[in-house]
């Protein structure tokens, strides 16, 4: 689907203050967009009327900065448990062990968990 870059809306479980932007990854991949192109590897879903990258962010950030508005990006049905997998795979195959990458998806899993229990979608036992 052709989407406008600029319009999309991060992972709502990633926090950002803890797994923030890499600044030199996105000129790496800035640097890539402007030799070989923008050629994917990003998956999003439509929620609440918009797009949330579900892992992706880095390319979107470079390709924005590249001098790309729009892109043919590949949009899914994710839940929120799949979208926090997306997003934990993609830290893991793509930035390792770094210690950004595994607090990002600790405190994803936690993000969505508090919320599951706190809206009871996830009932606590005791």
């Amino acid at each position: 689907m052709l989407v406008e870059l600029k319009s999309l809306k991060p992972n709502p479980f990633r926090d950002f203050a803890v797994d923030p932007y890499d600044d030199d990854n996105i000129e790496a991949l800035v640097r890539s967009i402007k030799e070989d192109g923008f050629w994917g590897g990003v998956v999003c879903r439509h929620y609440n009327g918009h797009i949330e990258i579900g892992a992706g962010h880095h390319r979107i950030r470079a390709a924005i900065k590249a001098g790309i508005k729009e892109a043919d990006l590949h949009i899914g049905r994710f839940d929120d448990a799949q979208m926090i997998r997306i997003y934990a795979r993609e830290n893991a195959t793509q930035r390792g062990n770094s210690s950004t990458a595994v607090a990002g998806t600790v405190a994803s899993a936690i993000r969505f968990l508090s919320k599951g229990v706190m809206t009871g979608a996830l009932p606590v036992s005791g």
